[in-house]
């Protein structure tokens, strides 16, 4: 039987993880506030970085809504001109979608585009040519909650499901799947002056014999062991925009007081092209916000307020 995390305080908080008996997890805010004071790491050779994924997989899972800050950093685009923020939040209990889609071309890329879904459905687009809201569309498909290519959070974990749905996905993940997602290392960091747990990881095609390729899957296999769930992904939504064949390099920045993820960093390849980085930012608390109304001018948003603080993905990952 794998050993996941090593007992470490007296009170800590149980989990129960696929294939083990109950253990007892780091209550790792105590353990650091502690720390200050000369004792004992955080986090050493004994702690298993892949045990702490799956208890924060877990925790984000039964999130009932979700509300996430996600940039996009595409090959083909220069970064330092062209900035695209998707703000998006999804209240499974409600089936309710509000989004906010906004890029700043800057000199190089031209003008602005926002574009804007409300909690009724009503699609707003600002038109860079006109300066202006384009009439609202009432009842727009896109800004209704089901599958699109990215949903709320990161597009590996989802949110609204009861723990024994999340069992059924997990243990897919670990077993079927095995191999697919692994941590390799889990530090502590501080960025700005706020703690996190730092787990470094990857994405590796699963290659099936009986598919007869040596390729492999990857993103592919999160469809699939949702619907282990027996659930519909696309009424759910769950939603995944990463290649089937892609791997990547990938860095979870987790709340030590929550154990819930507060970014996440993903940078994609296939063989050895490079097909682009996802930055998310969990926004917490995750209720429903109040959507940018139209006759603001998104360009009074400067790119960096969007992106707000916290980790970045420009290190190597």
């Amino acid at each position: 039987m794998r050993t996941f995390l090593a007992a470490a305080l007296s009170g800590a908080l149980m989990i129960t993880t696929t294939g083990c008996t109950p253990l007892q997890v780091l209550e790792i805010s105590t353990v650091i506030a502690k720390e200050k004071t000369g004792e004992k790491p955080v986090l050493d050779h004994h702690t298993d970085p892949n045990a702490l994924f799956w208890e924060m997989f877990r925790r984000q899972a039964q999130q009932p809504i979700v509300r996430s800050r996600t940039t996009l950093d595409l090959p083909d685009i220069d970064a330092q001109d062209f900035v695209h923020v998707t703000d998006t939040t999804i209240d499974y209990t409600t089936k309710t979608r509000v989004s906010t889609d906004t890029s700043h071309g800057g000199e190089k890329y031209g003008t602005e585009i926002s574009e804007i879904c409300d909690a009724a459905g009503t699609h707003h687009r600002w038109s860079p040519l006109n300066d202006a809201w384009d009439p609202p569309e009432p009842g727009y498909p896109k800004c209704f909650p089901y599958r699109v290519a990215m949903t709320a959070g990161d597009g590996i974990i989802p949110g609204g499901l009861p723990p024994e749905k999340i069992d059924l996905m997990v243990t897919a993940l670990t077993t079927r799947y095995d191999g697919f997602l692994t941590a390799n290392k889990a530090t502590k960091i501080e960025k700005n002056g706020q703690h996190y747990i730092e787990i470094q990881m990857k994405a590796t095609p699963v290659v099936f014999d009986s598919y007869g390729d040596d390729l492999g899957w990857s993103f592919q296999n999160l469809i699939w062991a949702f619907q282990e769930t027996g659930l519909d992904y696309d009424a759910h939504p769950y939603g995944q925009g990463d290649g089937s064949g892609e791997h990547a390099n990938m860095i979870y920045w987790i709340d030590p007081t929550t154990l819930l993820p507060a970014y996440h960093c993903r940078r994609n390849y296939y063989g050895t092209e490079y097909r682009g980085t996802r930055r998310v930012e969990y926004v917490r608390p995750a209720g429903l916000p109040e959507a940018a109304l139209p006759g603001r001018d998104p360009r009074a948003a400067e790119p960096s307020a969007m992106i707000g603080e916290g980790p970045t993905c420009a290190d190597p990952m």
